[in-house]
């Protein structure tokens, strides 16, 4: 090998080109995860505002007709259980999220707050690691019924 001589180069731009691809790989399978999670979320925040909204619908019939809703109409907690109890069954939430389930329905007679679990499987992560992991979440979310 002489002075002017390089060594040679061939091969090279294979093995960037490669690890470039690997590199993006990840990165979308990050990506797609996170978004997935996200959604999940996001769905499992508006059915725990759903199901807030339709307890609160579980109003106390004898205080109402006794005069005793000023700006809010009393809420019973037996009525609201059972709205709650309905809106999940209707909503068919059990089949929409994995594992999930009503974590607590807690009302002071006025205000009605709703906590909703579930656990978010993530696709491209269980896929790669052949392994069904998931991830846990939970939401709350409290509504009133107003008298206007």
């Amino acid at each position: 090998m002489s002075v002017n001589q390089r060594p040679s180069e061939d091969g090279q731009v294979l093995i960037l080109t490669l690890g470039l691809t690997v590199l993006i790989c990840l990165l979308f399978s990050v990506v797609v995860d996170v978004s997935h999670l996200y959604m999940a979320r996001r769905s499992l925040v508006a059915a725990a505002d759903a199901a807030s909204l339709a307890a609160a619908q579980g109003i106390n019939a004898p205080a109402v007709y006794a005069g005793k809703a000023t700006t809010t109409v009393p809420l019973s907690r037996t009525a609201a259980n059972r709205r709650l109890t309905a809106y999940v069954k209707s909503a068919g939430l059990p089949s929409k999220f994995y594992r999930f389930r009503v974590d607590s329905m807690r009302t002071n007679g006025r205000w009605v707050n709703v906590t909703l679990s579930a656990r978010v499987r993530l696709p491209i992560f269980n896929a790669i690691t052949g392994r069904a992991g998931s991830i846990g979440m939970r939401a709350s979310a409290r509504a009133r019924s107003v008298v206007n």
